[in-house]
């Protein structure tokens, strides 16, 4: 007696739609994943390093109220992402790079503010030293939000893997950045441009090509 099997087509038409359900599920747990590192690691740091030394001057809607701002804006690019991935529930590229530029905007006008309500300043013969500091410390801290994302992502559909990874990364760094800087002393906008926004580069260009990679390493032999 002969089994009748499904056409490939159908098969693969069933397998993307369980897979992309699977994935836009994931989007609550990514942001509580996102936010809990977050909290973590920026509770981890106030205890073992202390606020920055400005706090006082910055006050809280500057000091608490930026790194809320950036959270917020993480979680919204990493609910976004969640759903570009899903076939049929693609939200406007438009919205994805305009939360992505607006996430960029806040930081740079946080950045303005703080430098303009606090004159520590970073010494200027320890400009690299410092800044190197900052980047290796954003870089790490962004590991691991980008490790909870990651797994969120790990079975969705990467049709444009480099608008997915590129504003993935821009969201991870907004969260990495939203904890550093707590505890990093310096308020000069230079400092933030050197120390703190080029960490963008290395966060994004990793996360790009970990997704890039995510198809090849997590989805199943029968799809």
């Amino acid at each position: 007696m002969s089994v009748s099997h499904p056409p490939n087509d159908l098969r693969e038409r069933v397998a993307a739609s369980l897979t992309a359900t699977n994935a836009e599920r994931r989007s609550p747990y990514a942001v509580g994943g996102v936010v809990l590192v977050t909290v973590l690691l920026a509770g981890v740091l106030v205890w073992s390093r202390g606020l920055r030394l400005d706090a006082d001057s910055l006050g809280h809607l500057l000091l608490w109220g930026g790194s809320l701002v950036q959270l917020v804006l993480a979680g919204c690019l990493v609910v976004l992402n969640v759903k570009r991935t899903v076939p049929g529930s693609l939200p406007p590229l438009s919205t994805l790079v305009g939360v992505a530029l607006s996430g960029l905007a806040a930081c740079a006008v946080v950045a303005y503010a703080v430098s303009g309500a606090s004159s520590v300043r970073v010494p200027p013969d320890d400009v690299v030293t410092r800044s190197l500091h900052c980047l290796s410390f954003e870089f790490g801290l962004a590991t691991p939000l980008a490790i909870v994302v990651l797994i969120a992502l790990r079975q969705g559909f990467f049709n444009e893997f480099w608008t997915v990874g590129l504003t993935t990364g821009v969201g991870v760094w907004l969260a990495a950045d939203a904890s550093w800087r707590l505890v990093c002393p310096y308020s000069d906008v230079e400092h933030f441009v050197f120390g703190h926004a080029a960490a963008l580069v290395p966060v994004c260009a990793v996360v790009v090509a970990a997704i890039h990679l995510l198809p090849r390493l997590w989805r199943s032999p029968s799809m």
